[in-house]
C-alpha cells in the first residue's frame, strides 16, 4: 500500500527530511514526470509517485514503511521538491523551445 500526503505535512517534514537526507546522502531517480526512485538509507530503492488526481488534489506517496505507518517519510519530502520545481520546468518548456523527455532530459527544439 503507498499513502498519500497533504502539502501541509510535507512541508513541515521538509526541514527534517533535509537533516536526514543530508546523513543519509539518497540518490533521485526520475523515472517519468511524477515517478520517482529514491535510494534507502540501508540500500535498494523505494517508489514516490507525485502529481493530481483526477478532482485536480496534489499527492505524493512513498511505499516506506515509515509512510505506511502513517509518517511522513523524508523520501516523500525530498521528492516534493524535486517534483515541484521539475513541474515548473516543465511548465515553462510548454511555452518556450525545450522539451523534456520521459526520463527527465531536458533538450532543444528546433523549429
Amino acid at each position: 500500500m503507498i499513502r498519500a500526503y497533504s502539502i501541509e505535512a510535507l512541508e513541515r517534514a521538509l526541514e527534517k527530511a533535509k537533516a536526514k537526507a543530508a546523513k543519509a546522502k539518497p540518490h533521485i531517480e526520475i523515472v517519468s514526470f511524477g515517478e520517482y526512485r529514491v535510494s534507502r538509507s540501508k540500500g535498494g530503492v523505494y517508489s514516490v509517485r507525485a502529481g493530481r488526481t483526477e478532482e485536480k488534489q496534489f499527492f505524493i506517496a512513498c511505499e516506506c514503511r515509515g509512510a505506511l505507518e502513517g509518517r511522513a517519510c523524508y523520501h516523500a519530502a525530498l521528492v516534493f521538491e524535486m517534483h515541484t520545481a521539475f513541474a515548473k520546468l516543465v511548465k515553462a518548456s510548454k511555452a518556450s523551445d525545450i522539451s523534456i523527455t520521459s526520463e527527465g532530459q531536458v533538450q532543444s527544439v528546433d523549429h
